[in-house]
């Protein structure tokens, strides 16, 4: 009976420590909460909605040909398109016009450089290859095999890839300004499920494919520099986007609740934890035109920190807002994330919360119809986003 009992004891002893081990893995090293009298805290409730108007869609004359797994807008009638079946669309008031018609089996997404001449798109199944189009020429070149992911430069034509297989595994630069130009191995580096962002000139984001079970970490590379730091790591669903100048960061972090969005600055330190339950992909940053009328607060509006501050009368500036579809309902209190809305198991009816970093305004812009929101981008006075229940192309006035 003795025997018996230490064996109990035993068995318990190990469960609790296994249990522990689990919960501190799943925990991580988030970012460190703020001291006392910082930025740090709970937004306060939103206010009521300011606009109830529906987002035209982009290209509206030609909705039958405006579906998309990525978009560049060249002006506010204009936009270039990347179809599910690889054509290339440029989406005109009057007509599309297909600059290529190449098909293209099982396109897994694109991106399009910071000026919309050239278009990268990853395709095939169980091989992943990639290729650059060049929207001028309508000439395709390939990239070489293995890339795991990719990004574009913010300001020019360079291309960075991650290759995992092979002698030389890492990062890559590659400038395709020039046919005579070759990549480049800027890092050495085996880093397993690569996710690539180049938010601004001298940082590039290297994280991993977000998911509940598996914590992930997020790097920051120098390319100026050739210097490496780690911007936060251990967290279960990590996942994150940047401004253009990668000073403010969206993060996204996995937990036993289901998850939280936080503001966080360059370094992964964190800013605001956000009472607004959405994902990354669902949020975007931007610049925009505001006068001294658009920038006070009213009754349908709240502020970071309870008040807002105004410019003179009839003074007009570029502020910096972040942009993010919100879910109505309670979707996502209900799933595992973010794996549920990666793997399309799940879809979402949203409306658009706006905050402007300068005066800590929230607004909030209901849309009329269902939009699960995605990718959401400002080009001159717009705000795009693809709708992920007819993957069309949609936008509507800043203002």
């Amino acid at each position: 009976m003795k025997r018996f009992l230490i064996l109990v004891a035993v068995l318990i002893f190990v469960g609790l420590v296994l249990g522990a081990g689990y919960y501190f893995r799943y925990q991580g090293t988030g970012p460190e909460e703020p001291p006392d009298g910082e930025i740090g805290g709970i937004l306060p409730p939103i206010g009521e909605n300011l606009s109830t108007s529906t987002p035209a869609a982009a290209g509206e004359e030609k909705r039958s040909s405006d579906e998309a797994v990525a978009f560049y807008a060249l002006d506010s009638r204009t936009q270039l398109l990347v179809a599910p079946d690889g054509r290339i669309l440029k989406n005109l008031p009057a007509k599309t016009e297909t600059l290529s018609s190449a098909p293209i089996s099982d396109v897994g997404g694109a991106a399009f450089s910071y000026n919309g001449s050239r278009v990268v798109v990853w395709f095939g199944s169980p091989v992943v290859q990639y290729a650059v189009f060049d929207t001028a020429t309508k000439i395709w070149q390939s990239l070489p095999a293995n890339i795991e992911a990719v990004a574009w430069s913010p300001s020019d034509l360079r291309l960075a890839y991650f290759v995992n297989q092979g002698d030389a595994p890492g990062l890559s630069i590659w400038d395709l300004s020039s046919s005579r130009n070759l990549p480049r191995l800027a890092l050495r580096l085996r880093f397993e499920s690569p996710v690539l962002a180049w938010p601004a000139a001298t940082r590039i984001m290297i994280g991993e494919l977000p998911s509940l079970e598996q914590p992930g970490s997020l790097l920051s590379y120098d390319p100026r520099a050739g210097s490496l730091s780690v911007v936060m790591q251990d967290q279960a669903g990590l996942w994150g986007i940047w401004n253009k100048d990668a000073t403010r960061g969206v993060v996204w972090q996995s937990d036993r609740r289901g998850g939280r969005l936080s503001l966080v600055d360059g370094a992964g330190n964190l800013l605001r934890r956000f009472s607004l339950l959405t994902l990354p992909s669902k949020c975007g940053f931007g610049e925009a035109a505001v006068s001294s009328s658009s920038s006070t607060p009213s009754a349908s509006t709240s502020t970071l920190a309870g008040t807002a501050t105004s410019t003179a009368s009839g003074a007009s500036q570029k502020n910096e807002f972040l942009f993010c579809g919100v879910p109505r309902g309670q979707e996502f209190s209900r799933a595992l994330l973010p794996d549920d809305y990666l793997k399309r198991a799940l879809y979402t009816s949203d409306d658009i919360f706006r905050i402007d970093f300068r005066t800590g305004e929230i607004r909030s812009i209901s849309l009329g119809q269902k939009f699960d929101v995605e990718n959401p981008r400002v080009f001159g006075d717009r705000l795009y986003f693809i709708n992920r229940l007819d993957r069309k192309v949609y936008s509507l006035p800043l203002d």
